[in-house]
């Protein structure tokens, strides 16, 4: 099968399917795509497909934007300690499609999935680091790997009275939502009765009101009904979100699903995405088109990441 009809990305301007990077389809996003006139699916398309724009390189544009390699130093590949109290676990190296702007391109682009994760570190490193109250499962996307998995990282962290808080970041929530599951909402409940104490909260990365369907709306249902917080984080992308109109629509969509709108990202310049960036003042001029017009609990903050953390632009 050809990667262009398998991906379900047709006629799409400057689209390279030769890069052995490609985008992978999901019944979801093939659903979403099919389902809209040729205007309407440019949007979500842009995300996912291989661009030749890729190929610019420019000052400024690394592989690894927010300095985890040098962060994470002894500790690996596998965790980066960023901030003081939170961990962030780099679960997985999967995801249900390959964001061309993904700021982890150097793990969710090997195509291989990674096995073994070394849980004996990670317990010794939570056991030495006691300031530690929240751990991050990112990836990659932490929702790729089997429940038992996911549960044993979970009873991982909760050996340690320290760890207050569980937090997992996912793409997958409105693109695969048949991954979440009877089983995995069983699973969640199971560990809420067990661990009262723990607080749980699930951050999905959707960068377009498009994105969230009927599918994904029961999903977050589901969540909220296991008391677990739903919130959400997305990327400003040009020529996918980059207008008041759209993000004032997408946090309006997330807001009266029960979602709290929670970041609103500057792009990470990761090699291969400039085409993608938003300049800093027409973010800006956004924001306060929104912040004019929207009531504040659907104001996400506006950040940029880096190095040294996350820094509020407005």
């Amino acid at each position: 099968m050809k990667l262009k009809e398998k991906c379900c990305l047709r006629n799409i301007p400057d689209a390279d399917f030769s890069t052995i990077y490609f985008p992978v389809a999901t019944k979801t996003l093939n659903e979403i795509l099919d389902s809209l006139d040729f205007s309407k699916r440019l949007p979500i398309a842009r995300q996912f497909y291989p661009s030749l724009k890729e190929n610019k390189h420019v000052p400024g544009f690394s592989d690894d934007p927010m300095g985890e390699l040098k962060i994470s130093g002894s500790t690996g590949l596998d965790f980066v300690h960023k901030y003081q109290d939170r961990l962030l676990v780099i679960a997985s190296n999967q995801c249900p499609v390959l964001c061309r702007f993904c700021t982890r391109k150097r793990i969710t682009f090997t195509g291989e999935r990674r096995r073994d994760f070394p849980f004996e570190k990670l317990s010794l490193y939570m056991q030495k680091h006691l300031q530690i109250k929240e751990v991050i499962f990112s990836g990659g996307d932490p929702f790729m790997l089997p429940d038992g998995e996911i549960r044993k990282f979970m009873d991982e962290c909760a050996r340690f009275s320290h760890i207050k808080k569980l937090r997992f970041h996912s793409r997958a929530l409105t693109l695969i939502p048949e991954r979440f599951d009877e089983k995995l909402f069983l699973l969640f409940r199971d560990f809420h009765v067990q661990n009262p104490e723990i607080a749980i909260s699930v951050v999905i990365h959707v960068n377009h009101p498009l994105e969230i369907g009927r599918k994904s709306l029961e999903v977050i249902r589901q969540f909220r009904e296991c008391s677990i917080a739903v919130l959400s984080q997305t990327v400003l992308l040009r020529r996918v979100n980059d207008s008041d109109v759209v993000l004032g629509e997408l946090f309006t969509t997330l807001d009266r699903s029960g979602v709290q709108p929670y970041y609103l990202h500057q792009l990470d310049r990761v090699s291969g995405s400039v085409h993608f960036e938003v300049p800093l003042e027409t973010g800006k001029a956004i924001m306060k088109k929104l912040i004019s017009t929207l009531p504040e609990r659907m104001i996400p903050l506006y950040v940029l990441d880096g190095h040294e953390g996350k820094k509020q632009i407005l």
